[in-house]
């Protein structure tokens, strides 16, 4: 591809950016539909336009990969005239199996010309879709804010760690590909979706099994990150660059939202069952830290708008594929700890504020839904763990980041009108996060106790904050130099390496009767005579 060819294109994303951008920020639509909601054998619109003079008025259906902004895509269902109160009833499914749930409305008039409509109101998701529960699934709620990232089985240290720390809270890592490539010779799991039937990789699904219904029968409450991997052949999005390490999923094109919406509804189906057989899966984290969606969820170089606009989908259509098995399931937006700054590189970074902003603005577009932030708050070095330090993280919502020492800052963010959820906040789990110790020296196993103990007295205040994911384990040695674990690099003899203490005994302390005595004796590494004096009041931040 030479220069102009280059600049051709981005000419190009940029041009759909604005559309995308103008559909968002209209202010001017004639009407709104009110409710979309799913029930068992149809779908009902429900909404109020005035139409005095019995104007033709479409009703337009558009498939989980089209998109309204788009002139071109969409379905006119009905020409009848629409006025006042209206509620349209249609059935859910058609006669090939295909279910309308994540299908989206809207209502338009033909222009003048006849070939083409303008839309009168935003294309709305389902808002209601307590209708399709097929199960009554509690919401289950960690009890403590203790989780850890990544747990796999570990032979000789799993049941003890977990137990000692008191974790009731972990993340599991689903790479997609994995359940969908399939060899010649590859035992398969069959799996119904849309009319057809699906093949998962039965050797994939069975080592998922085991290891979230391990977490499950010891009372952890998992959360699921989903992942595309390179791959991951349909699901992989059409732009994507060798670049990332993971892909953002394909929706672009009915054959990748159909595969997309079958694995997870594959995965909500089997890890919500009332037996609980496999285990339960409670949270959904839709990819890895999209901010930096170049490394971690890369679709190629996008302006803001188009990277959101494919993401929010995401997010929308795992949200309904797991309401369908779990009626208080959440789904997840995963961010780094930048926050408020101007990336180098518009085109492969985002700022987060920028992203929960958007977030906000769909779901006031086109229907509200239980979306929720999983954080990842590291000191503002991740090689730096005396994280009460860092000179970039200040009490505003201009902050450069948000890490432990301000993480107040994103609770009352969040707790603004705008992103209220039924009237109440969004669930924040912070879900991949460590302190680093340089070498294992005494004054750095200090400091990475330290910054735990500052760390929990951050956050115990705020009932927003569900649980805090500590990353990693165990050190890694291929983890770009840092050593985050719980405990110390392996060697011959010690797989899993040594507990690092006092770090590993603080974090098993806290929230416990030893929670106060034990934390006592940090206060002075920190700098401090009582808690209170690290904590940020809310109310005084903007």
């Amino acid at each position: 591809m030479n220069a102009a060819e280059a600049e051709a294109i981005q000419a190009r994303k940029l041009a759909t950016a604005e559309t995308i951008e103008a559909y968002i920020h209209k202010d001017n639509w004639p009407t709104h539909i009110t409710e979309v909601a799913v029930q068992r054998a149809h779908i009902k619109i429900s909404g109020h336009i005035d139409n005095p003079t019995k104007s033709p008025i479409h009703l337009i259906e558009y498939l989980p990969h089209e998109d309204p902004w788009n002139p071109k895509q969409g379905t006119i269902l009905t020409t009848d005239s629409i006025g006042g109160d209206y509620t349209i009833l249609l059935p859910r499914y058609l006669v090939d199996g295909h279910d309308r749930i994540a299908n989206r409305y809207a209502l338009a008039q033909p222009d003048p010309n006849g070939e083409t409509t303008s839309l009168l109101s935003p294309a709305i998701w389902a808002t209601d879709l307590s209708g399709a529960a097929e199960r009554d699934t509690p919401r289950l709620r960690p009890a403590n804010k203790k989780g850890l990232g990544g747990i796999t089985y570990k032979e000789g240290i799993y049941e003890d760690d977990l137990s000692d720390l008191g974790i009731t809270a972990s993340t599991v890592n689903i790479e997609l590909g994995g359940l969908i490539n399939l060899s010649p010779n590859s035992e398969t799991i069959e799996y119904t979706h849309q009319g057809k039937t699906w093949r998962f990789n039965a050797k994939a699904v069975q080592e998922h099994d085991k290891n979230i219904r391990q977490l499950t029968e010891m009372g952890i409450v998992t959360s699921a990150i989903l992942l595309v991997g390179k791959n991951a052949e349909t699901l992989v999005h059409p732009e994507y660059n060798s670049a990332g390490i993971y892909s953002m999923a394909n929706l672009t094109t009915a054959a990748g939202s159909d595969l997309y919406r079958a694995v997870v509804s594959f995965l909500a189906e089997r890890y919500s069952r009332p037996d609980k057989c496999h285990g339960w899966i409670t949270h959904w984290i839709v990819f890895n830290e999209v901010d930096y969606g170049w490394i971690w969820t890369n679709m190629g170089e996008q302006p803001m708008a188009l990277y959101m606009d494919a993401y929010e989908k995401a997010m929308r259509l795992t949200y309904i594929e797991a309401r369908r098995f779990n009626p208080t399931a959440e789904v997840f937006i995963s961010l780094t700890h930048h926050w408020s700054y101007s990336p180098a590189d518009k085109f492969k970074a985002y700022p987060p504020r920028e992203l929960l902003d958007r977030m906000a603005d769909y779901s006031t577009l086109n229907g509200q839904y239980q979306w929720a932030i999983a954080y990842h708050p590291y000191p503002q070095s991740l090689l730096k763990p005396r994280t009460w330090e860092d000179s970039q993280a200040t009490a505003s919502f201009d902050t450069r980041y948000i890490t432990p020492k301000n993480i107040e800052v994103l609770d009352a963010y969040l707790s603004q009108q705008r992103f209220l959820y039924n009237g109440q906040p969004r669930t924040i789990i912070l879900s991949e996060q460590g302190f680093h110790t340089p070498d294992y020296s005494e004054s750095s196993m200090r400091d990475k106790a330290a910054a735990i103990a500052y760390t929990w007295e951050k956050i115990l205040p705020l009932p927003s904050v569900e649980s805090f994911h500590y990353h990693r384990w165990v050190d890694h040695p291929l983890e770009g130099g840092l050593k985050v674990g719980l405990r110390t690099l392996p060697e011959p003899g010690k797989p899993f390496g040594d507990r690092k203490e006092p770090a590993f005994s603080v974090f098993s302390a806290l929230e416990t009767e030893a929670h106060s005595q034990t934390l006592e004796a940090y206060k002075e590494v920190i700098g401090i005579e009582h808690w209170s004096a690290i904590r940020i009041p809310t109310t005084t931040i903007e």
